[in-house]
Parts: C-alpha cells; sequence; structure tokens
C-alpha cells in the first residue's frame, strides 16, 4: 500500500512539473475506429472484433504499476462535446506499466453504457429509448485519469477521425417487378435483382451481405407484408453479389402462384446495425405464369363473304379453344363460338358480306382451366361479287364437260350450278348422285341466302352440278315469303318490295323485269309506278297498303328457282 501512495504521489509531483516541459503528458493515448460505423454506441460494448480500440502509452519507463481510468468523449463536429463518461460511472480500472497498453471492445464496453454517460440536449432522450445517436458526423475520444484521484488528467484526449454514424437505407428490389407475372419458361431460371443504397453514402467503405427469401403466398388476398411477417420463407440464401438466379434445383415455383420476396442487407456477423429497417428491404410479389395464359394476339389470317380463319400463338398449357364472335358494335348480341384445338379456327359460311365482326379467343389448359379472353379485335367480310343474272335464262355459257362421278358428298361443301354456287347443309347418296338441302346467295336479293332443296342431282369429281335441278323452299315461315307489305316498308317510306309466286298478279307488265323492278307508290297509296330497263308503267290498285303482287312479261322457265322472285331483303324490318 505504501509503494501504491508513493508510486501515485511520484505521478502527481511529475504532471505539476509538466509545464516547464511544454504540454507532454506522462500518457499518450491513441483511439482507433475501423468502419463502417453504426448509431447504436451501444454495439460497440459488445465489439467482438475490435472495430473500436484504445491504445495506452506509458511515456515514462520509470512507472512499473499505477491505476488509471478513461474518459470517453463524443464530439459532434461543429458543435462540440454532446456526451462524455459519467463522473459517477462505474468503470473499470486499468494498470499502467511496463510497454503499452491495449484495450478492445470487451475492455471498452461499460463506457457505452447508458448509465455510465452524460449527454447534453435531447441525445440522452433518444439514447436511453432507441439506443441510438441522431446521425452525423462525429469523433470519439479518450483520455487518461488517475484512478484514485479522477481530476488529474495524465493525458491529452486522443480521438478518431471525424467519421459518419449513420444508419443506410435498405437495398431497393427492382427485379421481378412489384406484381409482375413472371413468364415461364422450359427450363426455370428468374433473376431476382436489387439496388445497394449504401454506396453513395459517407458510410460506404464496407462490403455488405445480402440474405434473399422467398415466400409462398398461400391464401389468396393476404397482402405481401403481412406474409412475410406471418410465414416462414420457402427458400433463403446469402450472397454478396446485388441478384441471384433461382433456379429448379434450388426452389420449383409452382405455375399461377403467387410469391413475395425480401432481400435483407448486413455486414456478416458482427452484429453492426448498419441499415434502417434492420437492413430489410420492403417486400415485392409476383406471380409464376398464370394458370392459364391469355392466346397470344389472335388476328384473321383469312376472311371472305361469309367465312373468315383466326389465327394465334398457343402455348404449350393450351389444350384446346374457344372464338367467339358477333356483329361489331351490336354490344347485346349474342355470342356465337367455335371450338378449335389448333392455333386457328374457322367461321364458315354464316357470316354476312360486307359486315364488321369483332372477336375474342381464350384457352382450356390441360390443368382444367380457363384463360381470360384475348382483347377485342375485328374484321370485315368481302363484299359478293356483282354477278349480271338473268332471272329464268337457260345459262349457255357454262360447258360440264367431266363425267367422273364424285364418290361422297358432304355438309359444308360448295357445289358449282352453271353460274351459282351452292353451299350444302345437308346430303345423302353416293357415287355421283345426291339429295339434300342447300343455301344459294342471290344477286337480285341483295345476295341474300335462299333455302333450296335438291333430290337425285348428278356431281361430279370437280364439284359441279351435271343434271337435275335445284328448287327453292317456302314455308309460311319462310325469311322470304311476305304476306303483309308493312313488313317490306318502313314508316313513311314509298318504295316496295316486289315477290312473284302469288296464285294471281295483282299488275301484269308488258315488259321483262329481267334486270329489275323499281316501285314508286303515289302519296295517297291509291297507285303505283312500276318501272325497269324495259320500260314504265303507272297502275292503280285497290287497298295497295296491303300489299300486291307482279307479274312481268318474262316467259317462265326452268331454272334453279322456279318462277324469279325479284325482291331486296336489304329493306326488310328487323
Amino acid at each position: 500500500m505504501a509503494v501504491y501512495t508513493q508510486i501515485s504521489l511520484f505521478f502527481i509531483s511529475l504532471f505539476l512539473s509538466l509545464p516547464a516541459f511544454g504540454q507532454l503528458k506522462p500518457v499518450t493515448v491513441i483511439t482507433s475506429l475501423v468502419p463502417p460505423y453504426t448509431p447504436y454506441l451501444g454495439e460497440y460494448a459488445n465489439d467482438t472484433g475490435d472495430k473500436l480500440s484504445v491504445t495506452v502509452v506509458l511515456n515514462d519507463s520509470r512507472v512499473e504499476s499505477h491505476p488509471v481510468k478513461l474518459v470517453m468523449y463524443l464530439d459532434l463536429v461543429g458543435t462540440g462535446t454532446v456526451a462524455r463518461t459519467s463522473p459517477a460511472a462505474v468503470t473499470p480500472i486499468f494498470y499502467l506499466g511496463q510497454g503499452t497498453l491495449q484495450l478492445g471492445g470487451a475492455d471498452l464496453s461499460a463506457y457505452f453504457l447508458p448509465q455510465n454517460i452524460d449527454f447534453s440536449g435531447e441525445l440522452g432522450q433518444l439514447f436511453s429509448t432507441q439506443g441510438r445517436i441522431p446521425d452525423g458526423l462525429y469523433r470519439i475520444g479518450f483520455h487518461v485519469v488517475d484512478a484514485m484521484r479522477p481530476d488529474v488528467v495524465l493525458s491529452s484526449s486522443g480521438y478518431s477521425p471525424p467519421s459518419w454514424f449513420l444508419l443506410n437505407p435498405p437495398p431497393l428490389p427492382a427485379m421481378p417487378a412489384d406484381g409482375e407475372e413472371v413468364t415461364l419458361t422450359s427450363i426455370q431460371n428468374v433473376r431476382f435483382s436489387w439496388t445497394p443504397r449504401h454506396l453513395g453514402s459517407g458510410n460506404a467503405a464496407f462490403a455488405a451481405e445480402y440474405t434473399f427469401r422467398l415466400y409462398r403466398i398461400a391464401v389468396a388476398g393476404v397482402g405481401k407484408e403481412q406474409t412475410v411477417l406471418s410465414t416462414f420463407p420457402v427458400y433463403t440464401t446469402t450472397t454478396n453479389a446485388a441478384s441471384i438466379f433461382l433456379g429448379a434445383d434450388d426452389y420449383q415455383l409452382e405455375q399461377g402462384i403467387s410469391y413475395a420476396w425480401t432481400v435483407t442487407a448486413g455486414t456478416g456477423e458482427d452484429g453492426f446495425t448498419l441499415f434502417s429497417n434492420g437492413g430489410r428491404s420492403e417486400a415485392r410479389a409476383f406471380t409464376y405464369g398464370c394458370l392459364c395464359p391469355v392466346p397470344y394476339a389472335p388476328l384473321p389470317t383469312s376472311v371472305r363473304q361469309s367465312s373468315a380463319t383466326i389465327g394465334w400463338e398457343p402455348d404449350p398449357l393450351h389444350m384446346s379453344f374457344e372464338t367467339g364472335f358477333r356483329k361489331a358494335g351490336d354490344t347485346e348480341g349474342t355470342w356465337h363460338t367455335v371450338e378449335s384445338y389448333l392455333g386457328e379456327s374457322s367461321i364458315n359460311n354464316i357470316l354476312e358480306p360486307l359486315t364488321s365482326y369483332e372477336f375474342r379467343v381464350r384457352a382450356l389448359c390441360f390443368n382444367g382451366e380457363w384463360s381470360d379472353y384475348s382483347p377485342l379485335s375485328r374484321f370485315t367480310t368481302a363484299d359478293m361479287p356483282k354477278t349480271d343474272i338473268d332471272c329464268g335464262a337457260v345459262d349457255e355459257k357454262v360447258v360440264v364437260a367431266n363425267t367422273v362421278p364424285k364418290p361422297m358428298l358432304y355438309a359444308g361443301e360448295v357445289l358449282t350450278y352453271g353460274q351459282w354456287k351452292l353451299v350444302v347443309t345437308e346430303a345423302s347418296g353416293a357415287n355421283g348422285i345426291f339429295s339434300g338441302r342447300c343455301d344459294v346467295a342471290v344477286p337480285l336479293f341483295n345476295n341474300a341466302k335462299v333455302r333450296m332443296v335438291f333430290n337425285g342431282i348428278t356431281v361430279n369429281e370437280l364439284n359441279q352440278v351435271t343434271a337435275g335441278i335445284v328448287r327453292s323452299e317456302s314455308s309460311d315461315d319462310s325469311r322470304l315469303f311476305v304476306d303483309d307489305i308493312t313488313d317490306y316498308l318502313y314508316e313513311g317510306d314509298q318504295t316496295g318490295n316486289i315477290i312473284d309466286n302469288a296464285a294471281v298478279a295483282g299488275i301484269e307488265l308488258g315488259f321483262s323485269g329481267s334486270g329489275g323492278l323499281t316501285a314508286s307508290v303515289s302519296g295517297d297509296s291509291s297507285s303505283v309506278t312500276i318501272s325497269s330497263g324495259s320500260g314504265s308503267q303507272t297502275f292503280s290498285v285497290d287497298n295497295l297498303g296491303d300489299g300486291t303482287t307482279v307479274k312481268d312479261s318474262h316467259e317462265t322457265r326452268d331454272s334453279p328457282f322456279g318462277n324469279c322472285l325479284i325482291n331486296d331483303v336489304s329493306r326488310r324490318k328487323t
């Protein structure tokens, strides 16, 4: 004890005599701080890697063992000291003797406990509640005092270089984008990437380590953040790069399932907090493919007067397709559908010439799920070719030389009968002789389709009718059977439609109507004027509003239609 007192008195006397030798202190303190720096000062108390270290050098070799303590200072550059070791702090005693005293994180831990620090201003409240100091440019310093007389300062303060104590923002997720539908590929290789946001800060002198976590969103409607906070990740990996590739060997993603993912930045195992939010990024969500993808880019590949072909690019998941179509702009109209199994569908013999249609396509996948419909697209059918037909005349321009019989005839085939095209709707028979029904577009009727019937006609291998009669069908509910002229007249319209095949003609013309007839009704509806290229006549007709029939001077002959119909079905009310 006496020796201890003598040494202390020696240090005191030495310290009191120092002014004679300038500013030299008996002890020199050197403070070192290794980046990066954390504003959580308490983490320096748990530092096992000695990011903060203090070297104490005894400048007098005569001293062998003298008890001393350290006093810690925290300076905010430009402001001054904002925290220091409390005079009442319980801190360890160190002994100075021969050589150098090297102190690391564990030795200095007591100096970073809240109860041992006096703060100025609001720093104390922030440190006590959050364990950190505000972001800023700080320096940490220490000086040595006599352990028995703390007012005796044995060294100058040794400060670390000014350093940025702050929290860096966490990484920013980049790919896949939030809400993205990741395209399926034959080999799974999904790239996840993020943008580091600490590299441009004043605390950037460190290499971050990133932990990637993937979560399966198992319940529809559950948000990505809720999934991340309430479930365990299905896949985790760590990397020093700013991206990873997820292959099937790492984790097999499920088609049509949504996932959430995060990336957490840190510096490995040193336990220092360098990022806000614990280094965890915001959560992002994506869907791996879809349960059934929409057919890609449906477009018309062939459009004719009464048919169209729609083509698209199918997906390997597609099993079959449904094409829906209706007249363009008819939002209340019924969607008609056509099924197909390849990347196209054909709409045959049910479309009207020179008419716009809108269409959409959806797919049925092997998992039993239907895709959404493709966006609406349009096409317009072609106009019927103009044909100069003399109603009832014998066609002498068409010569049929082929007599090889057609083996079989099926619905949907097109036969040629002189200049007429017959679309077969029903057929029976074989070896060139057939019976059935068909439709034909009649130019005199604005290309309206007329139902026809044939019995025992002969057809060759070129689908040409070589013998037989094809006659028109009519019934009380036929679209072309007129019993009331009001069916064909708009209100106030003075031009009517004229039909034949009546038992008695109300008007007999003195000229041919083979070039087409026009009827003009007088204002009081008491007379009608019939005109054609061959002439014009005016007739007085009783009860003209109830309709009438017209017979021209053209001789009736056997033709595909029996007696000729002269009509304009485009003017019929719908």
